[in-house]
């Protein structure tokens, strides 16, 4: 009889799917919010790598100006702790941002985003003159 009452009664039912519906949702929650910033992240990398890799063929290949150029790009876009480099022999800037997070069941992990993006050389002196 006392185990049909206890059955019966749904009193502190709605306590129970609260208590075990919230972490479930607050986790979906603070997972969008990472994927959406490193989706910001990423993007603010393409445009950094590309506005670099342009300044380069402007500059006639300097990579120290290409290179500045990346760090402002990304210092407008707030992304911190970014490195550039400039690969000669593939003709690409590539910018790698380690992204961490912390997932308390899964622990610490630690992605590395990447930016790249080819610069164009055109090697006909009509259309650029000899400098190149």
């Amino acid at each position: 009889m006392m185990l049909k009452k206890l059955f019966k009664d749904e009193e502190g039912n709605a306590l129970i799917q609260t208590a075990t519906m919230l972490p479930i949702i607050m986790g979906l929650f603070i997972g969008l919010v990472f994927f959406t910033n490193a989706a910001r992240y990423k993007i603010v990398m393409n445009m950094a790598a590309k506005e670099a890799a342009r300044e380069y063929q402007v500059s006639m290949g300097d990579t120290s100006e290409a290179i500045n150029k990346a760090h402002e790009e990304l210092a407008l876009g707030e992304v911190v702790g970014a490195s550039v480099s400039i690969s000669l022999e593939e003709g690409s800037v590539e910018i790698i941002k380690p992204y961490g997070f912390y997932i308390p069941v899964g622990g610490k992990h630690l992605l590395n985003l990447k930016a790249k993006y080819k610069f164009k050389e055109e090697l006909k002196e009509r259309y650029y003159g000899t400098n190149w």
